[in-house]
């Protein structure tokens, strides 16, 4: 095969046109067949040596054999198909474009000129670099920042290369190049040019390396990548607070770390100080000695939190002289200060196994201080026992409901009568501890609701359900076996979805162990919500019975469970081959709701960022629910935003936004949005009357700061674009360089104007040659006495 080429002199804006000849083979046999003919030619010539063994003289044997090969060569040729494929190709230009970042970074000073003035002039001070780059190229200027743009071509319009702003907020540098490869998608790049700071704010920026898509782009640009960046001659001053590292949550009153990086530029010896702020307020501060040849100092601060919620705390660092940017030597973090232990106060009045399981439950969770009274030995007991076989100690009534009670999240009375116990007067101070914020479970059996005499009590009024009176002694219990009912609300509540799955909960439900007794109550409360009820007990209404029924109450939460056999789901459940593990499930979701946690909130505030540079919309998604948990569509919703002042809490600070008349949309979401112009701690606060009686509200915290994500890091350490320029053949020169080197890429052909096809073997002589050689054959070998 063979190609010969001659070229035509193309104008200098025009591709240039080609005429390329080379020899081809049209026969398009596939490989087994060309085996096959070629074994074939090769066995008919063995046999002609063959049979030509016994010719005398050699000559005529080396004649006879010669005609039978050049027959077969002929044929082969003709079996094979030779052409000659002339085509005129045009050489296309390749494009060449030129990226200049216009982030705000590039506003930044870089000794007595901008870094984006050091752009400007080496595209001034370069023609003889753009005139040779556009021999054989078509040169294209690009802007970018956030993404890149269209740019005219700055060697000739001074006024538009005066006019090029610094004004982008973020540096994502391989996007623009994916950008930029789309946007010549059927067009070869000859080189990239790049003139920028080096920094890039995207992921990839600070990863500094390039993952396999990054490595992919590459090689579809397939063309070397030439960086000039900012000169290292000293003039870069700078000291920002690079990195915080804190967990998002921590304990109150337990000491904790928060971890910084402090990153110094320009400055070597000295001393730094950096402060910890909470909300505002210093809490720390530590010294940070300056050395020769460091750039990244961490810095650890321990410090307690003090205040529940969700926390600010900032790392800041003082200024030091001849810093190019100042808003970089802060950065804030937003910390959850949770309770250690959920502090839970269970009241037993006789061992069972629904309280030995429940209790079991309880210790196993190591976020739950569990206090556990049982009682032993009552008036009921079948026989005496003295004290010394038992250890027994007087029930602390007034220590636990007056002095203590406060201090747990949550009561427990699990088939507790408390008439024996002289404890009927602070059963108002426990009402009253549900209305403050408190948490009141009651669990069934034999000694509780009305068998163990509520009828008529405070303890009646915060709990779920009404109960009916007990006369003598008459059993308010129903002995029989039954299946716990999910009610409609039970669907969606928190407490009984056992599966993620609505269908699948219904299921598991619907084939839960067999409970055996309950507690006969009158009715549910007008503002409770029942979650399960019995499948044939009806109440007063002549509705179904309840038998998990919950409640807020004020500021608190009860719930009533009027069975105390729930302990079937674990372990009865578990030994016939069920799952045992929806005891476990139901408790921890109702435990959870009970001392209301955030994410069993029924108004719930999401700030979709957790800083917001100054100037941007601060945006957040607000969700209401009904006390059933279905959402809580056209729902009136208020919301009020603040600027927290310095070491504020919650509910303090100037009111920036207020929507007194907001309203949900059919999913029960309100979005809500807020231009910021001034940093600060912002605290969003919603409120709705999902619940009869009072409102529920939901907040979130937010940080509105001076620093854009752009200007975090004002001093690039070039390694992405030293990654870049390695793996596409390229460079990284600086902006001031005398002599900048580019070598990109020669045009490749582009496209066929023309094809033409000139068979060698179907033409006349070919046929001519064949018919004599056959001829010649045939009349030597008759003269030789082969025939």
């Amino acid at each position: 095969m063979f190609a010969l080429a001659e070229t035509v002199a193309p104008d200098a804006a025009q591709p240039a046109v080609q005429i390329v000849r080379e020899l081809v083979l049209l026969g398009g046999w596939s490989p087994w067949v060309q085996a096959l003919v070629v074994a074939l030619a090769l066995g008919i010539l063995g046999l002609t040596l063959y049979n030509y063994r016994a010719l005398r003289p050699r000559w005529r044997r080396a004649l006879l054999v010669t005609l039978r090969a050049c027959i077969l060569v002929i044929l082969l040729a003709m079996f094979y198909q030779p052409a000659i494929l002339e085509e005129n190709t045009a050489r296309g230009r390749n494009v060449v474009p030129v990226l200049v970042d216009t982030s705000q970074s590039m506003g930044l000073p870089h000794g007595e000129a901008s870094r984006l003035e050091l752009a400007r002039a080496f595209i001034r001070e370069h023609g003889d670099l753009w005139d040779r780059l556009r021999e054989g190229n078509d040169l294209v200027f690009h802007a970018f920042g956030q993404e890149l743009s269209d740019l005219p071509d700055l060697t000739e319009d001074a006024d538009a290369l005066a006019a090029l702003p610094s004004e982008a907020r973020q540096t994502r540098l391989m996007e623009a190049l994916a950008q930029l490869r789309a946007r010549y998608r059927n067009q070869d790049l000859g080189a990239v040019l790049l003139l920028t700071d080096t920094i890039d704010t995207s992921a990839a920026g600070r990863r500094a390396r390039l993952d396999p898509s990054g490595e992919a782009l590459v090689r579809e640009l397939d063309a070397p990548i030439v960086t000039f960046g900012l000169p290292d001659d000293g003039h870069l001053k700078d000291v920002s607070v690079a990195e915080i590292v804190a967990n998002g949550f921590a304990f109150v009153m337990n000491a904790t770390s928060l971890d910084a990086v402090i990153r110094v530029h320009g400055y070597e010896e000295g001393t730094l100080t950096a402060h910890l702020l909470e909300n505002g307020r210093e809490v720390a501060q530590e010294q940070i000695p300056l050395m020769t040849g460091q750039t990244d100092y961490p810095v650890t601060f321990e410090y307690v939190p003090r205040k529940l919620g969700k926390q600010v705390y900032g790392v800041t660092v003082d200024h030091l002289a001849d810093e190019i940017y100042g808003q970089n030597n802060a950065r804030q973090v937003i910390v959850k200060v949770i309770r250690d232990k959920v502090r839970i106060l269970q009241i037993v009045g006789q061992p069972s196994w629904d309280e030995r399981f429940l209790r079991n439950h309880l210790k196993e969770d190591p976020n739950i201080d569990l206090i556990s009274f049982f009682i032993l030995v009552n008036q009921d007991s079948y026989r005496p026992v003295s004290s010394g076989e038992t250890s027994l100690i007087p029930f602390p009534a007034q220590e636990l409901f007056e002095e203590e009670l406060g201090g747990f999240d949550l009561a427990i009375f699990q088939n507790f009568n408390y008439g024996p116990f002289k404890t009927r007067e602070y059963l108002p101070t426990i009402a009253q501890y549900v209305r403050d914020g408190g948490a009141f479970l009651m669990i069934g059996g034999p000694k509780s609701f009305s068998n163990g005499g509520y009828y008529g009590t405070p303890i009646t009024d915060v709990l779920p359900v009404e109960i009916p009176p007990r006369f003598g002694d008459e059993q308010r219990v129903d002995t029989g076996e039954f299946q716990a009912r999910l009610t409609d609300a039970g669907q969606h509540h928190p407490i009984t979805r056992l599966m993620l799955d609505p269908a699948t909960n219904q299921s598991v439900w619907d084939h839960l162990h067999p409970l055996q007794g309950v507690n006969v109550v009158s009715r549910p409360r007008a503002d409770a919500v029942v979650l399960a009820e019995h499948p044939t007990l009806r109440d007063d209404r002549g509705q179904p019975m309840p038998v998990v029924a919950v409640r807020e109450v004020d500021k608190g939460r009860s719930m009533a469970v009027a069975t105390d056999s729930l302990w079937a789901w674990g372990f009865q459940a578990g030994n016939e081959g069920e799952d045992p593990r929806h005891f476990d499930t139901f408790w921890s979701n109702a435990i959870r709701w009970l001392i209301k946690d955030p994410e069993m909130d029924l108004v719930r505030v999401r700030a979709v960022r957790g800083q917001v540079p100054v100037g941007e919309e601060a945006r957040a998604t607000i969700e209401a629910y009904r006390p059933d948990y279905q959402p809580a569509a056209d729902q009136p919703v208020e919301v009020t935003v603040r600027r927290r002042d310095e070491g504020s809490g919650a509910g303090e600070g100037e009111v920036v936004l207020r929507i007194p008349d907001g309203r949900t949309d059919a999913e029960g979401a309100l979005d809500v949005t807020l231009r910021l112009d001034a940093p600060g701690i912002y605290e969003i606060e919603a409120s709705a009357s999902v619940v009869a009686g009072r409102r529920a509200v939901g907040t979130d915290l937010f940080v509105g700061t001076e620093v854009d994500p752009e200007l975090e890091t004002v001093i690039g350490d070039g390694r992405l674009v030293k990654l870049l320029a390695q793996a596409s053949g390229g460079s990284v020169q600086s902006l001031t360089t005398a002599e900048p080197q580019v070598e990109p890429h020669p045009p490749r052909v582009t496209r066929v104007m023309s094809r033409r096809h000139d068979e060698l073997w179907n033409a006349p002589w070919v046929f001519v040659a064949l018919a004599l050689l056959f001829g010649a054959e045939w009349w030597l070998r008759r003269r030789y006495g082969y025939l």
